[in-house]
């Protein structure tokens, strides 16, 4: 991959994203991001511009898609030579256009990087993650003043099942049963989104 920069230029790699990769940004923006924690929710595809190993933790200079006010205007860190989520493996590239004399120092089969996960595809996530539950009590504001006046003390939201997917940020969608009173059980799927600086939104809701 450093072969391939220095030779032609900025190569494509994707990532599994764990949970904590949006908190760390959050708290460190110049930080290294260096170990993975909580759940997997998705894979990321990104550009790897650059790397240092200067110092004791040796880190690619990468350039993300989530606009230039997150991380590091845009940029961030994230460690070389352990393969942290994939990322030394699940690298790619393509000769730069109008460049003939191009030489790719490790040709792919670029169609099977795309496949599966790192397609961006939604993941189940447990539902007692922080911010799905954060979302729920959101949604459930909007949801209460839809019902009817007299059951609206004995509603019961339950979550069936919750999927998130890493787009600046994560996109969220929440499947829920809603019971109240003596009515039948409704069903609600919950759009929201939690941004690059962990800001829970809601998209919309589908009763």
């Amino acid at each position: 991959m450093q072969t391939e920069i220095q030779t032609n230029g900025p190569v494509e790699s994707c990532f599994t994203v764990y949970e904590n990769f949006f908190t760390f940004f959050a708290a460190s923006p110049m930080g290294i991001y260096n170990q993975t924690s909580g759940q997997q929710v998705g894979g990321h595809c990104i550009r790897i511009v650059g790397w240092d190993q200067t110092g004791p933790m040796p880190f690619w200079i990468i350039a993300n898609s989530w606009t230039t006010d997150w991380a590091d205007q845009g940029y961030f860190r994230y460690i070389m030579g352990t393969n942290l989520g994939g990322m030394d493996e699940s690298g790619y590239a393509g000769c730069p256009a109008g460049y003939p004399a191009c030489s790719l120092t490790f040709p792919v089969d670029v169609a099977s990087k795309k496949k599966g996960l790192l397609a961006g595809g939604w993941s189940q996530i447990d539902a007692e993650s922080q911010y799905i539950q954060d979302a729920l009590e959101l949604a459930r504001v909007q949801i209460m003043p839809t019902l009817e006046p007299q059951n609206k003390q004995q509603v019961k939201i339950s979550i069936i099942d919750a999927y998130v997917q890493p787009v600046a940020g994560l996109n969220i969608r929440i499947n829920v049963d809603i019971q109240h009173g003596a009515l039948p059980h409704r069903v609600a799927t919950i759009a929201a989104s939690m941004d690059h600086k962990l800001k829970i939104s809601i998209k919309h809701i589908n009763l």
